[in-house]
């Protein structure tokens, strides 16, 4: 008790805020901190003499607020002004609690001088209003000038030719378009046909671009497409045409190849143009590459053939780790040596933990309060970025290496929650996802156990997600095995339901507490019956057998409707908030916590 006293007058000696304790019937000071003294300018003794209402500029309101603490434990206050000994009024941000001590009532305020936050926001508002003004003045001149642009441009002869540009070329990269590269790809052809000749077609696809538009926004995008258009060009003989095919595809005509090797060079140089990132706006982006290629005339003798032969081929290096090329009639040989780099490449990064938990919210569907979050692994690639897992985790299931990556994903969810309970955050379930792989290890229950043990996690703040593909296996053992857990506190939830096995035997034998509603389900839900039906018949099964039920993958405003229409508990989706890392998701956390403690909705 003494050592717990003395650490309680060690924080409240250090900290930077004033806390004072009064008697609630008197108003008296019983007690203040350093802080409290150096804020208000006034000395313990002189405070031991003065009530409450001597330091607020707002007696009547200071009142009625203690009133309102009085009925409950804890209140937070709005902001207020206070005065200081030299009678300078300041602003304050108070949070209070009313306790026991001694035999009476008394209040225990914390009170925080925001006198240099209400500059800052003040300066930031006149900054804000300023730079809106200047940013309306230039529109409007943008405006004009765009006005008398548009007029200049009617007035001109050039009109035809502008008009025969457009019909050619891609707006945006003003590269050729399809039409303009079908063309030149058909004369090629027939020259290379009279003179014997060679010619290769690439098909080039960005490699997660769609994350950049995504994230970054199309703007952005669109920037990010015209310094690629640029950078290709540079990696061009100057025969060679290239154009953009649609969104984030170009395509390449090489003519007058003499030997293959030509197009290797060329296949290599471009790769090597993507191993700098583009910059724009100070933000750098680290762009791949994946091509196909086919060879005329081995690999086709008309347009059409040799372009979707070369399409075949770019998305058999997107499926095998893309940032690579590959040719048409080598594709089998490829796909099996690109399959053993990544191989080899997944194994390097368990050794080096090149993998990074990732949180995304699950969240209360009536109150929108975050009621438990789920771990999901990113893989960061020392030369591709971040990789999600459904480029790589079928392979870790081949080889077995999700085993380790579920074990790297549960030891970094319970030590991050523990970390996160310890700071004082709302204490909330982590769900982690368990392969069929995991599930079958004799040593399952051992494992998770050492794992609780070694982070100091509660069990009950654990939760395990299976696919239904788990009762395809050792039913028996596996049942056994989640008893075993349930048995400690652990919950067991069923992910992706209704897309695997779907058998209602496993749900009575399973020990679950949870159904988990597959996106491929709620995607559509408001505009396929099919799946309105399987949704609202999964919810009522689940609320048939006492089970929670939760809907992934939740985007729109109509499917939330659609979904609190029916009752579901819970959701997870980009509605609410995408996967983030922990650092970002921890303000999450922080700002729920404060909106909670706060009263707010």
């Amino acid at each position: 008790m003494l050592e717990s006293e003395e650490k309680y007058r060690q924080v409240v000696s250090t900290t930077k805020d004033a806390i004072m304790i009064f008697d609630v019937e008197t108003r008296e000071f019983i007690e203040v901190n350093k802080s409290c003294e150096e804020i208000y300018g006034y000395r313990r003794k002189e405070f031991l003499t003065m009530r409450h209402t001597d330091i607020t500029n707002e007696p009547q309101i200071s009142e009625d607020a203690i009133r309102k603490l009085v009925t409950g434990k804890r209140y937070k206050i709005p902001l207020r002004y206070h005065r200081k000994k030299d009678g300078t009024v300041f602003p304050v941000e108070i949070s209070a609690s009313i306790f026991s001590h001694k035999g009476r009532k008394v209040i225990c305020g914390i009170i925080r001088d925001i006198t240099e936050r209400k500059r800052m926001e003040e300066e930031l508002k006149t900054l804000n209003e300023s730079l809106e003004q200047r940013v309306a003045n230039r529109t409007a001149e943008l405006e004009m000038a765009y006005k008398r642009l548009q007029i200049e441009v009617e007035e001109r002869k050039q009109a035809e030719k502008q008009i025969k540009h457009m019909a050619f070329h891609d707006y945006l990269t003003s590269l050729p378009n399809r039409v303009f590269f079908n063309d030149r790809l058909a004369l090629a052809i027939a020259h290379a046909h009279r003179n014997n000749e060679m010619l290769a077609v690439m098909f080039l696809d960005l490699d997660r671009f769609k994350v950049v538009n995504d994230t970054m926004g199309h703007s952005i995008g669109d920037q990010l497409l015209y310094n690629i258009a640029n950078k290709l060009k540079s990696c061009l003989r100057e025969d060679d045409t290239i154009a953009r095919h649609g969104g984030d595809e170009f395509i390449l005509l090489l003519p007058g190849i003499k030997y293959i090797e030509n197009v290797h060079k060329i296949a290599r140089k471009i790769l090597r143009a993507f191993r700098y990132p583009c910059i724009i706006n100070n933000h750098e982006f680290s762009i791949t590459i994946s091509i196909g290629v086919a060879i005329y005339p081995n690999d086709g003798t008309d347009p059409k053939t040799l372009m979707n032969n070369a399409d075949t081929a770019m998305y058999n290096v997107k499926e095998h780790g893309k940032n690579n090329y590959q040719f048409y009639n080598v594709i089998i040989h490829a796909s099996s040596f690109n399959k053993m780099i990544l191989e080899s490449e997944l194994h390097r990064a368990l050794v080096s933990e090149n993998f990074e938990v990732f949180y995304q919210p699950q969240v209360n569907i009536n109150t929108g309060k975050i009621v438990g979050f789920e771990a999901l692994v990113r893989w960061e690639h020392p030369d591709q970025g971040l990789i999600y897992p459904e480029e790589f985790l079928s392979l870790t299931e081949e080889t077995k290496q999700i085993i380790s990556i579920d074990e790297f994903v549960l030891n970094n969810a319970c030590s991050q929650n523990k970390v996160w309970q310890d700071a004082g955050l709302q204490p909330l379930c982590v769900a982690v996802n368990l392969s069929v792989q995991t599930i079958q290890r004799k040593d399952l229950v051992e494992v998770i156990t050492l794992v609780l043990e070694k982070t100091g996690m509660d069990p009950h703040f654990l939760v395990l997600e299976i696919t239904e593909n788990v009762a395809m296996q050792n039913l028996e053992a596996i049942i056994h095995k989640l008893n075993k857990l349930c048995t400690i506190g652990i919950q067991i939830a069923i992910d992706d339901f209704g897309t695997g096995f779907s058998s209602l035997y496993y749900l009575k034998r399973f020990p679950i507490t949870k159904l988990k509603i597959s996106q491929h389900f709620v995607r559509d839900i408001v505009t396929d019956q099919s799946d309105k039906a399987i949704v609202s018949l999964v919810i009522e099964l689940a609320q048939s057998l006492k089970l929670k039920v939760i809907a992934e993958g939740v985007e729109t405003e109509e499917q939330l409707f659609f979904l609190k229409q029916r009752q579901c508990d819970e959701i997870q989706g980009f509605l609410y908030c995408k996967p983030l890392p922990a650092r970002e998701f921890e303000e999450i956390l922080v700002q729920d916590k404060h909106l909670y403690c706060s009263g707010e909705k």
